[in-house]
Parts: C-alpha cells; structure tokens; sequence
C-alpha cells in the first residue's frame, strides 16, 4: 500500500525519528502517535513501513504487509504465505478523531 500527499514532504531532520511514540514536527498540535501506531501495527503483523520524500512533490509511506492464507482446516492452524501480486477484495477500518482526515 502507498499512501501520498503534495505537501511539503518530511525534513530530513525527522525522517530518523518519524516512527517514535510522542515524535512529533508539528508545532502545537499532534500528539506523535499516529506513525508511531501505525508502525507498531504493520511489525506486529509481520510487515515493512518506510517513508520517502518526493522531491518537491510531497510524502509518500509505503506499508508492505504479508499475503496469508488460512490452512486451519488442513494443517493444524498453521498459515502459509502465498504468491505475492494476488490481488483481492477486503476491509479497511478507519479509526480517526478528525472528519477531515477519516474522510480522507
């Protein structure tokens, strides 16, 4: 998944930092969480979450999650990864406080 914007992209000052808890280089507002969260979600399940600037044209995060199948039925619980490119449908819930960011 890649996720971007058109903004002014990420200092190179932070870009070492953006992922620790209570981070944060937004002057009087945020808490430092978000990419924090998001990057403990995304190890926690067994995935790769990197930023990069754009050269004038923003910021983008790349999340790489791990395609897994259920085998429950055929091997004890167990699950097995499958080829990556396979593409699906699925859900995302989104947990945000701001409107206009959960309408994003």
């Amino acid at each position: 998944m890649r996720i971007s914007d058109d903004g002014a992209g990420i200092p190179a000052s932070a870009m070492a930092r953006l992922f620790e808890p209570f981070y944060t280089s937004k002057e009087g507002h945020g808490t430092g969480l978000g990419l924090a969260a998001v990057y403990g979600t995304v190890v926690a399940h067994k995935g790769l979450v990197r930023a990069e600037n754009l050269r004038g044209r923003g910021a983008a995060f790349i999340v790489l999650l791990p395609v897994l199948a259920d085998d429950g039925a055929r091997s004890g619980g167990r699950q097995r990864r499958r080829r990556a490119g396979r593409a699906g449908a699925g859900r995302i819930l989104v947990g945000e406080d701001e409107p206009i960011v959960r309408s994003s």
